[in-house]
């Protein structure tokens, strides 16, 4: 058997099935996509399938996709590490700046070091803790707002970004919806539809089932008839279904 190199494609898949009684006469069959199981499959009846294990560990689908959590941070908190790091620059520079002026004389390090511990109040740690404080009360002020019953903030880590929000994304459960949606759009994998192409889907529709493998493959409208009519009813209107 021959398949491609472990990657994270999980909607793509080539190998070769080699059988044969010996290598010069073993026959080439071709696999794809849909004669592969992946990790964690349960397979939906009592039946059972013959397969080789092909990629295992982290060479597998789910684990080179998988990533690990990221830590949610706040525009606040970005703002308040960048105001941060230029006070201590700032910091560093005044102090070697006055070390300087100072000509580098004796033990200019413990010079620069005192210079250092005099300078740190112009880094805002105070603000830090302010910011804590101020995240809690927010959080407790959302909790008793009247205007969102029910409203319960589980953590204190972004409650000011709800300020900030531009764009909401939400599942179609109901949790946000109620269930109550709007059809906008019908994205699929290599088609996008939407209100104004509504009629070519339904002909898209129409073709499928009407194909030669199709659900309606065996019905067929008389000619000269105007539309068709359920199966088993002779006429509907001047139209009758021939059974193909």
């Amino acid at each position: 058997m021959f398949a491609n190199p472990p990657n994270n494609q999980i909607y793509d898949f080539k190998g070769y099935y080699f059988y044969g009684l010996d290598a010069d006469s073993a026959q080439r069959e071709p696999l794809s996509l849909e004669n592969t199981l992946w990790q964690n499959t349960v397979l939906a009846s009592s039946g059972y399938v013959i397969a080789q294990v092909i990629y295992t560990g982290s060479e597998t689908r789910a684990e080179m996709n998988s990533k690990s959590a990221v830590t949610k941070v706040g525009k606040l908190d970005l703002e308040i590490n960048r105001l941060s790091k230029f006070l201590f620059v700032f910091m560093i520079l005044m102090s070697i700046g006055i070390v300087a002026l100072d000509g580098f004389k004796g033990n200019w390090y413990i010079n620069f070091f005192r210079f250092v511990l005099l300078l740190s109040a112009i880094i805002p740690i105070s603000l830090r803790v302010n910011l804590d404080l101020a995240k809690i009360y927010y959080c407790h002020g959302i909790y008793r707002d009247e205007d969102m019953p029910g409203t319960i903030p589980r953590n204190s880590t972004i409650p000011e970004e709800l300020g900030r929000i531009q764009y909401l994304m939400t599942d179609k459960t109901g949790t946000l919806t109620q269930n109550d949606m709007i059809f906008k759009k019908l994205a699929m994998e290599y088609a996008q539809f939407d209100c104004d192409s509504l009629p070519e889907v339904r002909n898209i529709l129409d073709d499928m089932c009407k194909n030669s493998e199709g659900p309606m493959a065996d019905l067929a409208v008389v000619p000269g008839d105007k539309e068709a009519s359920p199966v088993g009813s002779q006429e509907s209107n001047g139209t009758r279904l021939v059974n193909g």
